[in-house]
């Protein structure tokens, strides 16, 4: 190989090692970086998500100690389950509830179910045992057969044995209302469903009863972290997710990828340029110099001069 081959061959692995160190950091240092802030994004989602769910239950168990409390008011809902289903539906939906039910000795006096998201009665609707309950439960989530539901149990004022459960499902209704309060997306389902997706089935399975845990997934539109989340007893039994959309991530990505394609053509680019100022300042001297030095050893003239006007090492060696 000439050496002007030898040159330019150096040029070029050095043009390659700096592609590759800019892909390498970009691949090894700066992506995984964009992928724990999106990890801390959506974990944090998560964490605004189920305070928006205890915020809820919080107003929901104040709401039930309220009541508990306004005999004319327990009297009236009462009456309205008994008698006046429509109105008493009506009357769930105007303070935002999916279940009521007035107990003696954990029986039900009377009850009521209704889903002011689907505007229908829930059919079949059964909430777990509440006499099973921890005595120091008084709001909490319970696995449903209507999906996950926020409960609160408080006493009957003036009733020894009586309570007073009011109950809010957790649907898309209640999940938009968090939404556009924390701007989280979520999404809730019982551990028991049977129509859960696989995602959340595997999910359940990463996080087995381990409250603490997260599991997080990602596709190239959403990343999402799941958790388990205990009902009144402390048993998880209600699974939630949290998305974030990848699409600034995406954004990212391909900022950097651009950026990279950006560093391989100016890189191209300089190694082009350095290639050509090469040859004219050094390659192109040093042919001439070293055809006339072929010249003058085939034809033993010495008196011959190169003319070369430079001012360098090549043109001081020209010279003599």
């Amino acid at each position: 190989m000439s050496l002007r081959g030898k040159v330019e061959f150096v040029l070029f692995v050095v043009l390659g090692l700096l592609v590759a160190l800019s892909y390498g950091v970009q691949r090894y240092f700066v992506f995984p970086s964009v992928e724990i802030l999106e990890d801390a994004v959506v974990q944090e989602d998560l964490t605004l998500g189920v305070r928006g769910v205890q915020e809820r239950l919080e107003r929901l168990r104040s709401q039930c100690f309220r009541w508990g409390r306004d005999e004319l008011l327990l009297s009236r809902v009462g009456d309205l389950v008994i008698e006046d289903k429509a109105a008493a539906r009506a009357f769930l939906e105007e303070n935002a509830l999916s279940y009521i039910s007035i107990r003696n000795s954990g029986r039900a006096n009377a009850e009521l179910a209704y889903d002011s998201a689907t505007e229908s009665s829930l059919e079949g609707f059964e909430v777990p045992d509440l006499a099973t309950i921890r005595e120091d439960a008084h709001d909490g989530i319970v696995a449903t057969s209507l999906g996950p539901m926020m409960v609160a149990v408080g006493p009957i004022q003036g009733g020894s044995g009586n309570a007073l459960v009011l109950g809010r499902l957790l649907n898309r209704k209640l999940l938009d209302e968090i939404y556009f309060e924390h701007n989280v997306v979520m999404h809730v389902w019982s551990s028991s469903d049977a129509e859960l997706p696989l995602e959340a089935i595997a999910a359940i399975d990463e996080l087995g009863a381990d409250v603490e845990r997260r599991h997080v997934s990602r596709n190239e539109s959403v990343v999402s972290v799941y958790a388990m989340h205990p009902d009144l007893n402390g048993v998880p039994a209600v699974l939630i997710r949290a998305d974030v959309s990848r699409a600034v991530v995406a954004n990212a990505y391909d900022t950097m990828q651009r950026g990279l394609f950006v560093t391989v053509a100016v890189g191209m680019l300089a190694f082009t340029l350095l290639v050509v100022l090469f040859r004219r300042s050094v390659m192109n001297p040093l042919s001439e110099l070293t055809e006339h030095a072929t010249e003058i050893d085939a034809t033993n003239d010495l008196s011959r001069r190169l003319n070369m006007t430079r001012r360098d090492e090549i043109g001081m060696l020209a010279r003599e």
